[in-house]
């Protein structure tokens, strides 16, 4: 909920919520006012939206887009993703933002960056992950039918992982630790940068506060 603005619409399911901080870009691909929706990943704000407004979301590799410009939250876990309503414009733009296949800086500048393949290797599946106990049934049925498509597909094989999901919570743990310092640095700054309201903003705020932690 948004009570500054007002919560953006979830076409694919009215009035049920339309998803995470970047619920506004996948509405206007969902209404078809946006052939493309940018957005920003830390914590699910593209795959959440995106799931729940039935269109195609990609939560980029750290590093891989630059952040150049971006308000941070959390600089370890701020990413740059985009929504579409195909899969095959979702690829179109992979193939202007990301780099090449291979390892890029931090800064999402590594060489040929913005002239992108869109070709991995392997995509990793986890047995324990994909049988999510407290799914409905129908979900499972849905993830198993995705799996198998994927494999008789032209899509790369799926490797399987050994990640036991017992670790996770302890990893929940770490992320909410971590982003929540990272959040408030991002915002205390901030409002050191911005100064007293009643003597106005000093400098080009949105640049300064772009270079925080980098």
């Amino acid at each position: 909920m948004n009570v500054h603005y007002g919560t953006p619409p979830n076409p694919r399911a009215p009035g049920r919520i339309s998803g995470g901080s970047s619920s506004g870009s996948a509405s206007a691909v969902s209404l078809a006012q946006a052939d493309i929706g940018l957005g920003t990943h830390t914590g699910g704000s593209i795959r959440i939206p995106a799931s729940y407004q039935g269109v195609f979301g990609i939560r980029t590799t750290h590093g891989a887009v630059s952040l150049t410009g971006v308000l941070p939250l959390a600089e370890s876990f701020d990413t740059v993703g985009w929504m579409t309503r195909d899969a095959q414009t979702l690829r179109r733009v992979g193939r202007v933002l990301l780099p090449p296949a291979g390892p890029v800086g931090a800064s999402g500048t590594g060489p040929g960056s913005g002239s992108g393949s869109d070709t991995f290797g392997a995509a990793v599946t986890c047995a324990g992950l994909n049988a999510v106990s407290d799914a409905d049934a129908d979900v499972q049925a849905v993830l198993a039918d995705l799996l198998d498509g994927w494999r008789t597909s032209e899509l790369p094989p799926l490797v399987p992982g050994d990640l036991d999901p017992d670790l996770l919570p302890g990893w929940l743990a770490a992320f909410q630790t971590v982003q929540g310092f990272e959040a408030w640095r991002a915002r205390r700054v901030g409002r050191r940068e911005l100064g007293d309201s009643r003597n106005g903003c000093r400098g080009p705020v949105s640049h300064r506060i772009a270079r925080v932690g980098r």
